[in-house]
């Protein structure tokens, strides 16, 4: 099987550089995890999930025993009521199951908020 870089978005930096940051200010990674840059070294069900992302991106870690897959979208409208840059963000399971979702908000002093922690968007 030939290897396949990650989906991008149409935005793609916009989505990339707004899921960089969200990642960093959460530490949702631990510092000692690499980057999964291709959709082949991922588990058969996490590359199934990976190659679903539509207008999104997704990203993965690995510390060699866990894996950590997030995909995330930008919401227009909720960006547009919020007058923010808005990120649905799905945290996936080694089952490619979503194990929680969200809205979150970049504030202009560069903080992220939680907006809806129940969103109908799903990834």
């Amino acid at each position: 099987m030939a290897t396949q870089p990650q989906k991008r978005a149409s935005q793609p930096s916009q989505v990339d550089s707004l899921l960089d940051s969200f990642i960093v200010s959460q530490q949702y990674v631990p510092d000692t995890a690499r980057p999964v840059r291709f959709c082949d070294e991922l588990p058969l069900r996490l590359q199934l999930r990976a190659r679903q992302v539509r207008h999104g991106v997704w990203r993965a870690w690995t510390d060699g025993l866990r894996i950590w897959f997030v995909v995330a979208k930008l919401i227009p409208e909720v960006s547009r009521e919020v007058n923010r840059q808005a990120l649905h963000v799905s945290f996936i399971d080694m089952d490619g199951r979503i194990a929680s979702c969200a809205v979150w908000t970049l504030s202009s002093d560069g903080r992220w908020s939680l907006y809806d922690a129940y969103p109908r968007f799903r990834s």
